[in-house]
Formats: C-alpha cells, sequence, structure tokens
C-alpha cells in the first residue's frame, strides 16, 4: 500500500480550510450555548427609541441647516 504526500500547496489548503471548518463550529456553538438574547418586548423597546431619537436628530440637523440657510442668504444678499 502506498501513501500519498499531498504538495506543500495543497496541504497548506488542507490545513486552512480545517481551521475555517473549526472557527465556524465553535463560532455556532458560542452563538447557541453562551449568548444571551433579549426578549421581544425588550427589542421592540430599543428599536422604538432609536427610531424616536434619530427622527428628533433629523429634526434638529433639519432646523440648523434651515437656519444657517436663512442667515447665509441674507449675508450674501448684503453684498
Amino acid at each position: 500500500m502506498r501513501v500519498r504526500f499531498l504538495p506543500p500547496v495543497l496541504n497548506l489548503c488542507v490545513v486552512m480550510l480545517q481551521k475555517i471548518k473549526d472557527y465556524l463550529k465553535d463560532s455556532y456553538t458560542e452563538i447557541v450555548t453562551n449568548v444571551t438574547w433579549s426578549s421581544l418586548p425588550e427589542l421592540y423597546q430599543s428599536a422604538t427609541l432609536v427610531i424616536i431619537a434619530t427622527f428628533i436628530f433629523a429634526l434638529l440637523i433639519g432646523l440648523m441647516d434651515y437656519v444657517f440657510n436663512l442667515g447665509l442668504g441674507a449675508f450674501y444678499k448684503s453684498f
């Protein structure tokens, strides 16, 4: 019976694929066993807070843009 030796490049590919497989398996195990997921009401509450905060910041930025536009328009008209 002959033993086949892989060329160094193929051996490196096999080692890298094994490392990737181990990483994915360990990541899945970590997610399933060790991660604490939020409940659905907590997710809704967080999402609502983010949406409201985004809307408030958008209004503030829009208001600042409007005020600066009025001020710069008046400044440029004076020349």
